[in-house]
């Protein structure tokens, strides 16, 4: 009896909580009026933040489904403050208010029961006292300060993703979203038109750096802008940029994997089987070689680890299937894609990675323990260039480089640690779980864990949101299969 009373006392306090908040965010609403825009922002984040309040996991839906379409909800083509980056900071803020009014400690506990969360720690930790030798700290700032929006969401993901139940809905929204940006480049393929250049114009887009890592940095004047070239021929996506829009294809692509390996259905593996189609050919058209040997990789390490009846006969079927589409593309597409895909066209890229990789080898010499700072890689970059790189700053493409260039050794040893102990919570429930779904999802998310290793040495992604959402899911995996032994037990 006490234990409902208590339910009941945190549900009201949660709604009446919730309403004070819709109040307060409504009068601002009237206040802020005078701007159209501003009001309208300020009225739906005050629905929303309402809406929250009676459904928490509709936040971390919503979160997650936003992350799609991030590059559309700019305030302003200059700005970095997107719809997910708000309702990240509104959720955290509803939890830690309804974790104050029903005095629950679970939470808490939430934030370091678990290796990767603490090394999460330890690399922000190092992020922030790189700022001894770093200097440019506007960007010093402006890239810790989206470190650490994604330590509050990794947080907000393991402290919501409570039970299987809440994963399974998770991963659909996932391939929602992924669905929908994958048919809007199929739609930039039939038509050459990028969906971000309907949105910003087509000027603005070719002058701005789209995509998560590459967001226009303003350092004073110090340096000028990051490059980033966009070719024609190659689909840009609601990234902005070739090389992470096939990127983004890469997680939905290994989900489609699990729900056509769990499904009965006939009519739910076909619809998979379609959709892994449109991811396909966003990947293709992309001309991003790195997204194709990803997926392969992710392909191989799914098969290797997940438990599919006749899996010989199925992956020989499924991989012939694959490369005959592959090569029924490079028939029909211009002969450029495929001679990018075979290296022998638009090789400077290569030329560029290796260069950058120089550059941050050499910092890393000449800072082997502190590093030059957080993001002061662009800062450093005329001081340390070699002459197969462009003389407008890039981030170095490579990111186990980049850490330890810009944060020293111990935040290198931090970032990799990220990766090394996402794959064990992945490969610890893959080994001990006998949930056929949890099973499943291990071995998937240790698919993506590998994927996303690999493209951390060839990309710049460690702010990329989709990495986290691989470490948060391998720490949530590891909690509900816990919880589902802990239950087996005394049941």
């Amino acid at each position: 009896m006490n234990e409902i009373t208590d339910r009941l006392k945190g549900l009201v306090a949660g709604r009446l909580a919730a309403g004070a908040f819709l109040i307060g965010i409504v009068m601002l609403g009237l206040v802020f009026s005078v701007n159209p825009v501003l009001g309208i922002v300020v009225f739906f984040s005050a629905v929303l933040l309402f809406l929250f309040g009676f459904w928490i996991n509709l936040g971390l839906y919503t979160i997650i489904f936003s992350l799609h379409f991030d590059n559309l909800t700019r305030l302003n083509l200059e700005s970095t403050m997107t719809l997910t980056k708000v309702l990240i900071f509104l959720v955290m803020a509803l939890i830690v208010l309804r974790t104050l009014l029903r005095k629950d400690p679970q939470p808490i506990k939430s934030f370091n029961t678990n290796p990767l969360t603490l090394t999460i720690y330890v690399f922000f930790t190092f992020s922030l006292v790189s700022i001894i030798n770093a200097h440019e700290y506007l960007i010093f700032v402006g890239q810790n300060l989206r470190r650490f929006n994604l330590v509050l969401f990794y947080l907000l993901l393991i402290i919501l993703i409570r039970d299987s139940r809440i994963m399974k809905k998770l991963f659909l929204v996932i391939l929602v979203g992924a669905v929908i940006a994958g048919c809007m480049g199929i739609y930039e393929v039939a038509t050459g038109v990028n969906i971000l250049e309907l949105r910003w114009g087509k000027d603005a887009v070719e002058s701005a750096a789209f995509g998560t890592l590459t967001q226009r940095v303003l350092l004073k004047g110090a340096v000028g802008e990051a490059r980033v070239e966009q070719l024609a021929h190659r689909v840009l996506g609601l990234s902005g940029n070739p090389d992470f829009h096939a990127h983004s294809m890469i997680m939905p692509s290994m989900l489609l994997l699990l729900l056509i390996s769990l499904s009965r259905s006939w009519l739910a593996r076909i619809a998979g089987c379609a959709a892994f189609v449109i991811f396909l050919v966003n990947i293709l058209a992309s001309g991003a070689r790195g997204g194709l040997i990803a997926l392969a990789l992710g392909f191989i390490v799914f098969l290797i680890f997940q438990k599919i009846k006749r899996k010989g006969l199925i992956a020989t079927i499924a991989g012939g299937a694959v490369l005959i589409f592959i090569a029924i593309f490079f028939v029909a597409a211009p002969p450029s894609a495929y001679e990018r895909f075979a290296f022998a066209a638009d090789t400077e890229t290569i030329a560029f990675r290796v260069g950058l990789s120089k550059m941050a080898i050499a910092m890393i010499e000449d800072h082997p323990f502190l590093g030059v700072g957080t993001g002061n890689f662009l800062t450093e970059y005329n001081r340390y260039i070699v002459a197969s790189v462009p003389r407008s700053p890039l981030w170095t493409h490579n990111c186990f480089l980049q850490v330890w260039a810009e944060n020293g050794i111990f935040g290198f040893l931090s970032y990799l640690g990220l990766y090394i102990f996402a794959a064990i919570n992945a490969l610890r429930v893959w080994r001990k779980s006998r949930d056929r779904f949890i099973k499943g999802a291990a071995a998937t998310v240790f698919a993506i864990v590998v994927c996303y290793f690999f493209y951390a040495g060839i990309d710049p992604l460690i702010e990329h949101e989709a990495h986290w959402i691989a470490f948060a899911l391998s720490t949530a995996l590891l909690t509900i299969s816990r919880k589902q032994h802990l239950e087996g037990a005394t049941a």
